[in-house]
């Protein structure tokens, strides 16, 4: 080993440790000018992290040498966790020391020391503390096959050399961070473009027919302020109610934003609705706008409320009663202007009665409920909901958006029952659209489930007159593509005046008009 003026020694390893801002760089320039006087096959600097049952998590910050333990590519990934019980070992031990430099020749450090450096016997070591900024703890870990290698002198030289690593520990640590907030910022964006795609609009097919008495309960309640609850089974189109009640209200430029409850996990619940600042939690490098801070002076869709925690709820509470919350971590209340949307497909009351669900947020919710008829009870929406989706899945598949129905088809649609509404109605028109190959769209009986509602009883087949001459109109609009006049249009084939058959149009409330 070389000897050195300390002054001499420290100006060399500022230079080396500060050369790059690739901290791995500098870790090996720095290696490689120390080990000629400090004996070393590896150096590390390393980080520990508080969780919160008590353990810790280890993270290799940057290290040159001797791989002495599995080290993840990934220095926002944890090398391993430490529980509460090997945490405490371990401030045994170093309450122990009292000095910011460790020296052990062979064995002298606990057995969680040994869980972090699995080939630590074979090895002498030296362990300095450097400036946490922070954290838990940061150490400079250097280490060299054989007993008995380190000597007073070899930890004094390093402890000359505190100051440099710490500053580097410091940069390292705020480059972490940075990945961390990078991360943070693009899945913030990401969800933020979610909720202007979901805010665009979707066609309320079916507001002058089945969903009439809906559309006049959503314009009534839409130029008020008033929580709105929206009811009905999956898949009959809450969302696109509850966008509806947001464009058409005095809220419209404000934002819509959505919240899965089923989809939150209850760890990430408090965060991801009312937002946490920055160092609440281990992970939290800044702070993050909660969902109810992002639909200020705008509107939530809360879906599916009815899978929220009783401890959710109460917090749930809260905001709708006193406008206002307080972020994670946060000292101060912050007061907000949102316009509440709930919706579930779950009995609420029945919930309410078997504890499952808060009486008091179930009245605050229960203010102005619009139920949402299933598809089975508004069968007259199925053929314009059915062209409806023929046209947006074919631009979506860059298919011709002229596509018809194949003869026969619209029957089996109508003689559906469709428990899965709206929406399995949608995925039949696209996998129908899919395998057609250019003609006309054919719906199976195979794409059902089970059986039509039709066939499942001698007694069903019998139906009444005005189903007949209505389920017959709509065939002959279906084949017309919904020409009404003119050679091979609905009057003719019919043998009916135009205008006749425009009032019978009318009366059975069946949709016409030339599809293109």
């Amino acid at each position: 080993m070389k000897s050195c003026n300390t002054e001499e020694f420290f100006r060399e390893v500022a230079l080396r440790i500060h050369s790059s801002l690739e901290v791995d760089e500098a870790i090996k320039a720095t290696f490689n000018y120390m080990c000629d006087f400090i004996p070393m096959d590896m150096m590390g600097m390393y980080l520990v992290e508080d969780v919160d049952d008590g353990g810790v998590k280890v993270f290799s910050v940057s290290r040159y040498g001797q791989r002495l333990l599995n080290e993840p590519d990934d220095i926002r990934e944890p090398i391993l966790w430490l529980n509460s019980k090997e945490v405490s070992e371990l401030e045994v031990f170093e309450k122990s020391q009292k000095k910011s430099i460790t020296i052990d020749n062979f064995g002298n450090f606990p057995a969680p020391m040994l869980k972090i450096f699995a080939n630590i016997e074979r090895y002498s070591m030296l362990k300095m503390e450097i400036d946490s900024g922070g954290y838990r703890g940061c150490s400079l870990v250097i280490a060299k096959e054989g007993k008995n290698v380190y000597r007073q002198h070899h930890a004094d030289l390093l402890l000359s050399v505190m100051k440099p690593f710490s500053i580097a520990m410091s940069n390292a640590i705020r480059y972490r961070e940075l990945l961390q907030l990078k991360e943070g910022l693009v899945d913030e964006n990401q969800a933020m473009k979610t909720d202007l795609e979901r805010s665009g609009g979707d066609l309320v097919v079916g507001a002058d027919f089945g969903l009439k008495r809906v559309m006049e309960m959503v314009k009534t309640v839409s130029r008020t302020s008033s929580p709105v609850l929206l009811l009905g089974e999956t898949g009959t189109g809450k969302e696109v109610i509850a966008k509806n009640i947001h464009q058409t209200s005095p809220r419209r430029d404000g934002p819509f934003v959505r919240v899965q409850c089923g989809a939150m996990p209850e760890s990430l619940l408090d965060s991801e609705l009312f937002g946490h600042e920055k160092g609440a939690f281990t992970g939290a490098v800044a702070v993050k706008k909660g969902r109810f801070e992002r639909a200020n002076n705008g509107t939530i869709f809360l879906d599916e409320i009815g899978e929220l925690s009783l401890e959710a709820q109460v917090k749930l509470l809260r905001v709708l009663q006193e406008k206002e919350y307080e972020r994670v971590g946060g000292q101060h209340t912050l007061k907000i202007d949102v316009r509440v949307i709930a919706a579930t497909h779950r009995n609420l009351l029945e919930m309410v009665r078997a504890g499952r669900f808060r009486e008091d947020l179930w009245f605050r919710l229960n203010i102005f409920p619009i139920e949402l008829p299933p598809l089975r009870q508004r069968k007259e929406d199925i053929l314009p909901l059915a062209q409806y989706f023929m046209v947006r899945k074919s631009r979506e598949l860059n298919m011709p958006v002229n596509q018809s129905l194949a003869p026969g088809t619209l029957d089996r649609l109508l003689q559906y029952d469709w428990p899965g509404n709206v929406r399995e109605l949608q995925n039949v028109i696209e996998r129908g659209l899919i395998v057609c190959n250019g003609k006309p769209v054919e719906i199976p009986a195979s794409y059902f489930p089970g059986k039509t509602a039709i066939a499942s009883s001698p007694e069903r087949r019998m139906d009444t007159l005005e189903n007949i001459v209505k389920n017959h109109l709509c065939r002959v609009l279906d084949a017309t593509r919904g020409r009404i006049e003119g050679p091979g249009g609905a009057a003719e084939i019919l043998a009916l005046n135009p205008s006749t058959l425009r009032g019978k149009l009318r009366k059975y409330k069946i949709p016409f008009g030339h599809k293109m």
